[in-house]
């Protein structure tokens, strides 16, 4: 499994230019037109009127990603913009016998009107369509926007649905369970932090109890 995807430099420019009109149409355009509506597989999504939830698998030829990806997007069609973003890679891991997902760019705006069509979509996605397709989320260093609080808030929801919830080593192959909340906040030292040791370490969430057998 590979710890993380892509030049984290050219992450963050790409989430700035998601905010920037003419970056963002250009991406509504070719996602329009290469795009499959989804809604309909993410259970509990409502949107307004004039908003579409699309993937389009391994659009472009990326040098810095070697596993198969997908983009998530969520289209405003009366504005012509992009409002969410969600770049997806599934990978290998032959310890854990899993392919999970792992999210290395989530992206949304900040603008007012879209406020309702975006409400908690992040988790949705992330239980109702990610959880339920491949079983199996890891987090990614490349994530660097939304940060620890993101997984923070999905491993607390998950011990409530019932998922297993792991913190896991790639380089020593150490699988840590995460049982209760408490276990949440006492494991943060070890999943996260500013020394190169933690480039290495995961957060996981499955529907299914690892390793795989």
């Amino acid at each position: 499994m590979p710890i993380h995807v892509g030049n984290i430099e050219k992450i963050t420019n790409d989430f700035i230019q998601l905010s920037e009109l003419e970056f963002n149409r250009v991406l509504y355009d070719a996602l329009d037109s290469s795009g499959t509506n989804i809604v309909h597989d993410v259970d509990e999504l409502i949107f307004p009127p004039g908003y579409r939830l699309i993937r389009v698998d391994n659009r472009l030829d990326l040098d810095d990603i070697d596993e198969p990806y997908f983009e998530l997007a969520l289209l405003s069609d009366e504005t012509k913009e992009v409002v969410y973003y969600n770049k997806v890679i599934v990978i290998s891991d032959l310890v854990l016998n899993c392919r999970p997902a792992s999210q290395i760019l989530v992206w949304r705006t900040r603008k007012p009107q879209h406020r309702a069509a975006l409400n908690d979509l992040a988790a949705k996605i992330f239980f109702h369509y990610l959880i339920k397709t491949y079983d199996v989320v890891a987090s990614n260093i490349s994530q660097i926007i939304e940060g620890t609080s993101f997984w923070q808030a999905r491993m607390y929801e998950a011990l409530q649905f019932g998922l297993y919830v792991y913190g896991y080593d790639v380089t020593t192959c150490e699988l840590r369970n995460i049982l209760a909340e408490d276990d949440v906040s006492k494991e943060q030292s070890w999943l996260w932090g500013n020394a190169e040791y933690y480039m290495d370490r995961l957060a996981i969430i499955s529907r299914i109890k690892l390793p795989n057998k």
